[in-house]
């Protein structure tokens, strides 16, 4: 039964989006719910999610596919963003040491 399921990270990859993304739609409604098994286990079924991905969201709400597919983009684009600041925040922490030595040896270099 497991293998008609979707985990977490197959709804991302089918989205094109990162999970904390895929977690959020869930919790707003924007995408079809998943199931929940043993109180912990999170599932989308395989053919209920692509129908929606290829037809629109037939969970009552009004999105099309082509409403989907421009989210999807949206979608995309936040993710690139989100990614490019851990990046750079990373680079940030990593640097941080090196300026702060640069900015003593400049400071020594100036005192007479």
């Amino acid at each position: 039964m497991l293998k008609d399921l979707l985990e977490l990270t197959d709804v991302a990859e089918m989205l094109g989006t990162d999970l904390p993304t895929v977690l959020e739609f869930t919790r707003l409604g924007w995408i079809p719910e998943p199931l929940t098994i043993g109180g912990r286990l999170v599932r989308w079924p395989t053919a209920a999610f692509v129908r929606w991905v290829e037809g629109g969201c037939e969970c009552g709400c009004s999105m099309t596919a082509d409403e989907f597919r421009a989210m999807r983009e949206n979608i995309a684009v936040e993710a690139t963003v989100r990614t490019v600041a851990r990046v750079v925040k990373h680079h940030n922490e990593e640097i941080k040491p090196r300026l702060e030595k640069l900015r003593q040896k400049s400071k020594e270099a100036r005192t007479p």
